[in-house]
């Protein structure tokens, strides 16, 4: 999620603004944001924060979330279907710690897109490698 942008939080996709949230860099009060459902190109979520636990669900483009990876000492798997059993898309063997953006979920599975050194990686990120806390290393 982009580090100063307000977000807007909508009562149904393409519907009206209900709220909006920001991250606050300087005190370090960012939002998380639980997924509860999602259509295409959006998430239902209900944001909280330290300072702020009192927002209702509402949707969100999914362009406005991220998360980082929980791969500190394996290569992060990507796979082609949100499958453990499915065809691995990508492998990225070193660690990195860049956000990964969300496109899509299913299943507690995301869709997420990763840019690293010029080169764009897409696949299916497994619950277990997913680290939505950041304010953690999700040890």
């Amino acid at each position: 999620m982009p580090v100063q942008k307000e977000v807007k939080i909508f009562d149904k996709p393409n519907g009206k603004a209900i709220y909006s949230i920001i991250n606050d860099t300087i005190s370090e009060n960012y939002y998380n944001l639980e997924i509860s459902d999602c259509r295409t190109g959006w998430f239902k979520v209900k944001p909280s924060s330290i300072l702020d636990t009192t927002k209702i669900a509402g949707w969100l483009k999914c362009d406005n979330t991220g998360i980082y990876a929980r791969n500190y000492s394996k290569p992060l798997v990507l796979f082609e279907l949100p499958d453990i059993n499915s065809s691995i898309a990508t492998e990225i063997k070193s660690y990195f710690n860049e956000m990964l953006q969300v496109i899509e979920c299913k299943n507690g599975w995301l869709f997420v897109i990763i840019k690293l050194k010029d080169k764009i990686y897409k696949g299916w990120l497994s619950p277990s490698d997913q680290c939505p806390n950041q304010y953690s290393t999700c040890n």
